[in-house]
């Protein structure tokens, strides 16, 4: 567990994260503003802390609190489609008046929903559609912004293979709360991404290449991309990540890590990857489930986002079972993530107008989908990047980026 200070300076950077990630789009947060709360009803410790800060910050504060596993689980099996798919408008009212929100995040059970029907899951995903699109809006227009955080279960710690201390010593390490003043770490690693990232803009880089033992992928980048890293959305976030064209990706993605997602566990998975799409999906565990969720809309095949972790910033080095941690491991060779699904508007380097619409995402190669799934390679790789004058420059190896 955490000490009630390190519990206060996990508050304190969770708060930093929801204003710095609103400085990116410019949303400056005001006195009277709703933000949202929402949390496992196990977190109460961290929960409680950031509603008090809220409040005294002058903030209106809606709290939602999970559903149990057992909840969860009855909903899938007892609820019929109307239900599924039940959207009330009061929703999608408070969506629209919400400036931030704050999710504290955890899993009483990863696998409460191994054994429920996976397209009644797709079912309430796309229900909930309009709200993202509502709050995709609003962070477009500098409106919105968001961060998310981690409280471990005992659970998540048995699936991890480590003791719920050594849970909590992970996040201690990685949110820098074992530090005198986390927000200034997190200010420091910020500042110092943001080379990294214009380092990356000014290669003028076409197409990335990476390649590991089970990897070999061609992703093209598109026009007017930027790479975003340590932006206040995640706490903790050393990535550093990008959506490419997802029209163009080619070849073969491994995924040697678990990742754990609505209830399920997909283990080895590979990817093939033809004229952008996902043509071959096959994984040693868990790959029924793997298909419907490629399957959920037209665009689930699709790359949404590219991403890497450089092994001398990340604190994480164990398995977390959980996405937040597992995305930004560090390790010895660092990691690349892709997501399939949806992509980051936000890393268009133009003027966030040019896709206000479905069709002007599309012409400039922004993925759309109701699935959003962060999928990680943590083996030893190379990444080379081919730049539009024609150069090609190995930017990523041996885990860390090639900078410096």
């Amino acid at each position: 567990m955490l000490t009630q200070n390190e519990i206060q300076k996990y508050a304190d950077a969770m708060i930093w994260g929801l204003e710095k990630a609103g400085a990116q789009t410019g949303k400056v947060f005001k006195k009277g503003d709703l933000i949202s709360l929402s949390f496992p009803r196990y977190a109460y410790a961290l929960s409680e802390v950031i509603y008090i800060d809220l409040i005294a910050r002058g903030f209106h504060v809606r709290t939602s609190v999970f559903p149990s596993p057992n909840m969860e689980k009855s909903f899938f099996t007892l609820g019929d489609e109307e239900q599924l798919a039940y959207l009330p408008q009061w929703q999608k009212d408070m969506t629209q008046d919400t400036a931030g929100s704050i999710v504290i995040i955890g899993d009483e059970d990863l696998l409460c929903l191994a054994d429920s029907d996976p397209s009644k899951i797709a079912i309430k995903a796309k229900s909930r559609k309009p709200l993202r699109d509502i709050l995709n809006k609003k962070e477009q227009d500098g409106a919105y912004a968001w961060t998310l955080g981690l409280w471990p279960s005992e659970d998540m710690a048995d699936k991890a293979g480590l003791s719920l201390a050594a849970m909590f010593d992970q996040v201690r390490k990685a949110c820098f709360l074992d530090k005198e003043n986390p927000t200034q770490e997190w200010e420091n690693l910020y500042q110092y991404n943001q080379k990294v990232c214009q380092w990356l803009r000014d290669l003028d880089i076409d197409w990335v290449h990476m390649t590991s033992k089970h990897t070999d992928l061609k992703i093209k980048l598109g026009e007017g991309r930027k790479f975003l890293s340590t932006s206040g959305h995640n706490i903790p976030s050393f990535e550093v990540f990008t959506s490419p064209d997802f029209r163009y990706t080619e070849g073969v993605f491994y995924a040697d890590q678990a990742t754990f997602r609505n209830g399920n566990v997909v283990q080895g998975a590979r990817l093939e990857f033809k004229d952008g799409k996902c043509v071959k999906a096959t994984a040693d565990k868990g790959e029924s489930f793997l298909l419907s969720q490629l399957d959920m809309d037209e665009g689930a095949r699709f790359v949404g986002e590219f991403s890497l972790t450089d092994k001398r910033y990340s604190k994480i080095d164990c398995f977390m079972a959980d996405t937040l941690y597992d995305e930004n491991f560090g390790g010895p060779n660092g990691n690349s993530h892709i997501a399939v699904g949806s992509a980051y508007l936000d890393t268009y380097a133009g003027d966030q107008k040019d896709l206000a619409t479905n069709a002007q995402k599309t012409e400039k190669g922004f993925n759309d989908s109701v699935l959003h799934w962060d999928l990680v390679n943590s083996e030893e790789k190379t990444v080379v990047a081919k730049c539009r004058n024609g150069d090609e420059i190995v930017i990523y190896k041996n885990g860390q980026f090639m900078m410096d």
